[in-house]
């Protein structure tokens, strides 16, 4: 992966390593070679148990990795589409052998490494398309940050606020709270100053293009997250609160609030 992100690749590039020697010793060998190779103490045979002993650690690694190169990075989406080309050729490749071949493998048993590293590409395959862009979605239908708010230059009044509060730096976020204080500003713009539209567009539809806005390219479980607004949960913390407050008053003076905050 050549770009200006390369150093935060190690564990993307990691584990695209592993699924792809994994892939040439699967055509590069016969099944019933690699069973020669089991033993009492090595019953993933010796060739292939590395990969299923450091399976776990390494596709953790490239989890943290694409989450963290997504978000910090100035591309995201040059980035996803090489982490595509990539990964989802091998998965596919992989996939069809073990459909062709997996009633051989089960000559192993209970210690079948073939059908262990599948269930990895799956994995694999699973984790990549969490970013990707979903089709057939209602979220299709609102495609700007402008069009979230019901008059478009409300967004560029709000842009222009965080700029001038080095909440965004360089197109992307920089507020010192938490991985959800990016949904705060949000909920006080929608709740207090009722400024962002409230249509049939699903809240997470609204969410992740109010993050991607902001720079953050948020995962469904990320997501998920998001959604539980502190605000209407039992007993919100004294920080949340005092973050309402920060963003209430950083809204005040460009919008007309509709409900005072307690």
């Amino acid at each position: 992966m050549e770009t200006n992100d390369k150093y935060k690749y190690d564990g993307i590039e990691n584990w695209r390593s592993l699924l792809d020697h994994f892939v040439d010793i699967v055509n590069r060998y016969p099944i019933n070679i690699i069973y020669n190779f089991v033993t009492k103490e090595h019953q993933f045979s010796i060739i292939l148990e590395d990969y299923i002993y450091n399976g776990s650690e390494i596709f953790a690694g490239f989890q943290r990795e694409l989450m963290r190169t997504l978000s910090e990075s100035q591309n995201p989406e040059i980035i996803l589409q090489k982490v595509k080309s990539e990964f989802l050729p091998l998965i596919s490749k992989y996939k069809e052998w073990f459909e062709l071949h997996g009633k051989g493998t089960e000559i192993f048993g209970n210690y079948n490494p073939y059908k262990l590293m599948n269930e990895y590409f799956i994995k694999t395959e699973t984790e990549i398309k969490k970013y990707l862009p979903k089709k057939n979605q209602p979220e299709k239908k609102l495609k700007t940050f402008e069009r979230l708010f019901i008059q478009e230059e409300y967004a560029v009044t709000v842009i222009k606020i965080f700029t001038e509060e080095e909440y965004l730096i360089s197109g992307k976020w920089a507020y010192p709270g938490n991985s959800k204080s990016i949904a705060t500003p949000f909920y006080i713009l929608q709740d207090y100053f009722r400024i962002i539209k409230n249509d049939t567009t699903p809240q997470r539809s609204k969410l992740r293009i109010w993050c991607n806005k902001l720079g953050v390219y948020p995962n469904d479980d990320n997501l998920k997250n998001l959604l539980l607004n502190p605000a209407k949960g039992k007993n919100p913390t004294p920080k949340f609160r005092q973050e309402q407050k920060e963003f209430y008053k950083l809204f005040e003076s460009s919008f007309s609030s509709f409900r005072l905050l307690e």
